[in-house]
């Protein structure tokens, strides 16, 4: 035997011993008779880090077996203790009680799921097995941002909304952390070029699944309602979008297509003004704003100035013929 090998390796064993029989006195089983010559004593002395003299070593060889595919009603629980699978004991606390979506919306994300062909239900033993291009799915998200396919992605930002409302980082130093964290990901899926590697995978997809896949889609797309975008005005970088309106700024509709407009709503804050959607709808109109409340920030005098967008196509807002009080 390789002793010195023995003693580099370390070996791990595990048994439940019964301190307290309570009711199992009464029942009087005869499974408990199995190990009456076994001294507890010894085990209750066991501690962390004693060493035993290991006497006997026996090799047992065999084969692990897969873990059993999900079915429509463990994986529902599974999701909702997604937090058991992560191994650092802090954040596997940060998740505990909330899982994957929600106990209203975990049902309709395994039918989405379902629906788009990502994965395929058996109606008899309602087992789930993942689709060919769900497997696909995997492997693009896999390669680009793995992250997103760990519940400690999600712990990390439930740990972090925690530390906001018990006052230790404030929301902004929380938002600018995950909008850093988007920006990163988004930037490294750009840069990856991993779309030859994949290829052969989606070669592997059945015609008929693409059929269907299409088809379903089709559908989707028809049970949507149309909406009509209504915005604030033309915008007057590109002349075809429409300016809308979100938390923190108004941007042109046509950005999928390259437009780059957009007015901060904060960009008049340091002058004492603010951009209002009253203000950006007479800019849409009538291209300036006259005589608008403003006070210069160097030297805090009050005053009125015209306001228009810069001719750089940006969104930016530029002040004019300021006229002091």
């Amino acid at each position: 035997h390789d002793s010195v090998g023995w003693v580099k390796k370390g070996v791990f064993s595990s048994f439940k011993v019964c301190v307290d029989k309570g009711y199992l006195v009464i029942l009087n089983n005869s499974k408990d008779n199995k190990d009456s010559t076994v001294d507890l004593n010894l085990f209750k002395r066991l501690k962390k880090g004693t060493e035993l003299i290991a006497e006997d070593i026996r090799i047992k060889a065999g084969e692990t077996s897969p873990p059993k595919r999900y079915n429509s009603g463990n994986i529902i629980l599974a999701m909702e203790n997604a937090g058991q699978l992560i191994e650092d004991e802090e954040l596997r606390g940060q998740i505990k009680g909330s899982g994957i979506g929600t106990s209203a919306t975990r049902a309709e994300i395994l039918k989405k799921l379902i629906k788009i062909n990502y994965i395929g239900l058996n109606d008899k033993t309602q087992i789930i097995t993942p689709t060919g291009l769900g497997e696909i799915i995997y492997d693009v998200v896999d390669s680009s941002i793995n992250s997103l396919l760990n519940p400690e992605l999600t712990a990390s930002w439930e740990k972090g909304l925690e530390m906001v409302a018990n006052g230790e980082i404030n929301t902004e130093q929380y938002m600018k952390k995950l909008e850093q964290y988007i920006i990163n990901k988004t930037k490294r899926v750009q840069s990856v070029n991993n779309s030859y590697a994949l290829t052969n995978r989606f070669d592997t997809i059945p015609e008929g699944t693409i059929k269907k896949l299409k088809e379903t889609n089709k559908k989707i797309q028809a049970a949507k309602p149309k909406r009509k975008i209504k915005g604030l005005g033309t915008c007057q970088a590109c002349g075809e979008g429409t300016i809308l309106e979100n938390s923190k700024s108004f941007y042109c509709s046509r950005w999928r297509e390259g437009c780059k407009a957009s007015t901060w709503k904060d960009s008049l804050d340091r002058y004492g003004s603010s951009v209002t959607k009253e203000l950006i709808v007479k800019l849409c109109k009538d291209k300036i704003v006259k005589d608008v409340p403003l006070i210069l920030p160097q030297t805090q005098e009050k005053g009125k100035g015209d306001i228009e967008f810069r001719k750089d196509c940006s969104g930016a807002l530029e002040i004019k013929n300021f006229k002091r009080d």
